[in-house]
């Protein structure tokens, strides 16, 4: 990522940074209200809504006269889940957008906020139409042949954009709207943004730059990606294929590094980057066997709970600096709230950044999993696939516990616990409970805590469109 390489030299580093949930709406919602998922509430165990009497950082720079706007590729964060409130503007993908990926978008097909019914993209995809209905019978051929909708998506944008050099972008319309709705913006008017990029996230299509021949695409696209097989049981990835998919995986970054510029590009050229404090980090990463796992959700492994967190600040003093600390996603409203002089404007669970620049953290940081959403991730007609012992193996509160150079893991179905010293074993081979669990104990009861909390609340129905928004991308 070679621009991001350069934004590091003029921003503060993170590299002890873990998320507070290995999947998407848990971790957005911590990054948006500066609470764990326990506090928040909104997770597979308890509500897949963020419930709105909860405050939001950007209903509260709103209030304050901020001018604020969301754009995700990702179509869970959307106002059906409670996550974009407080944001005046939002557009958010549709949910066929990871699978058929097309070039010349200039609008999103959602949108709310003043401007929505003019911003929106005018149905290019009917939900009624022949094209969303047979996007929705292959979306979940594109994990066992990733190659299928891929192609149809890259012969689409040749057809659609032929000039354009990079074709397939996630959610080809993210930068356009983002440079309007800052334009927009009047000059003495403060903006805060949100913007989710979708480049690193499964399916896994190879960048266009670096497979534009035929035979290097068909090297890199014909890798099964299947997801519910895997976890049904139906298929087990050889150490080779795990190989080829974070290869594939690694090659997706140099999309996302354009596309980090092509933001910063919009803030310049608006006038506005000399004063913009801007946030790059990840809601979770990606595991390719680590703890038995593929991609992400279920489980703690340091693939999936461990994040990249740079901090590009407008005044000059902590350029190229690195922390000390353990940080969190949840640090990042109380960061946002001092930097504009609100710092008590929400109570939460995060510290200020720049606080764990040169000292370590006081306490631990955390990450929960919440195990399969509703019971299962597996459609209705692969049920039958799923063992018990993969639904027992799976379906499970853990909690993970960060301090010092020690990680200690907790299962909340069996109690058991692990401890780890990352530091020197970040692939956690060498299990140190029996050896130091004395000594560890306060950490361990911090992490027996977070997980009991995770079940406090009984889990509600959720309503017919979640659950749909949900199944359309493989979660259910």
């Amino acid at each position: 990522m070679p621009f991001v390489e350069s934004l590091l030299r003029e921003s503060e580093s993170y590299p002890q940074t873990v998320a507070p949930s290995p999947w998407t709406i848990p971790s957005h919602a911590s990054l948006f209200t500066g609470l764990y998922p326990w506090e928040h509430g909104c997770h597979a165990k308890s509500n897949l809504r963020l419930d709105g009497s909860i405050p939001r950082i950007a209903s509260v720079l709103r209030d304050s006269g901020y001018r604020t706007f969301s754009v995700s590729a990702n179509h869970l964060l959307c106002p059906d889940l409670g996550m974009v409130e407080g944001f005046q503007e939002v557009g958010w993908a549709g949910w066929w957008e990871p699978y058929l990926r097309l070039g010349g978008v200039p609008s999103p097909p959602n949108a709310s906020g003043a401007r929505a019914p003019t911003e929106a993209s005018p149905g290019f995809i009917d939900r009624s139409g022949p094209l969303w209905k047979l996007i929705k019978r292959s979306s979940r051929m594109a994990y066992r042949y990733p190659f299928l909708l891929d192609g149809a998506g890259r012969l689409a944008s040749a057809l659609r954009a032929p000039s354009e050099e990079h074709a397939a972008p996630v959610s080809a319309w993210i930068e356009p709207t983002l440079e309007r709705w800052v334009a927009r913006a009047p000059k003495d008017v403060p903006v805060f943004g949100f913007v989710n990029l979708l480049e690193n996230h499964e399916p896994y299509y190879p960048d266009t730059e670096l497979a534009s021949g035929f035979a290097t695409w068909w090297r890199l696209s014909r890798h099964r990606q299947d997801h519910v097989g895997w976890l049904a049981g139906r298929w087990e990835p050889t150490r080779e294929e795990y190989d080829r998919l974070r290869e594939l995986y690694r090659r997706t970054y140099l999309a996302a590094d354009r596309r980090v510029r092509r933001i910063v590009q919009i803030l310049q050229s608006a006038g506005r980057w000399e004063n913009t404090l801007l946030i790059l980090t990840s809601d979770h990463g990606q595991a390719f066997g680590e703890d038995d796992l593929l991609f992400h959700m279920l489980r703690l492994p340091e693939a999936t709970t461990r994040v990249p967190l740079i901090v590009r600040r407008p005044d000059e003093g902590t350029e190229g600096s690195v922390a000390k600390g353990w940080a969190s996603l949840v640090d990042i409203v109380p960061t946002i709230l001092q930097a504009v002089d609100q710092p008590g404007a929400l109570s939460g669970s995060g510290v200020r950044l720049e606080s764990l620049l040169d000292e370590p953290r006081a306490g631990p940081v955390y990450s929960v999993a919440d195990g399969l959403v509703w019971h299962t991730i597996v459609p209705d007609h692969e049920r039958a696939n799923l063992s018990e012992r993969r639904l027992a193996h799976f379906d499970r509160v853990l909690s993970c516990a960060y301090r010092g150079d020690t990680k200690v893991h907790f299962d909340l179905e069996s109690g058991a616990l692990r401890a780890y010293d990352i530091a020197k074993d970040p692939e956690e081979r060498h299990d140190l409970w029996s050896s130091l669990g004395a000594s560890l104990e306060p950490l361990a009861e911090s992490a027996r805590d977070a997980a009991r909390r995770m079940v406090l609340h009984a889990p509600s129905v959720a309503s017919p469109d979640v659950e749909e928004r949900l199944r359309s991308w493989g979660y259910i």
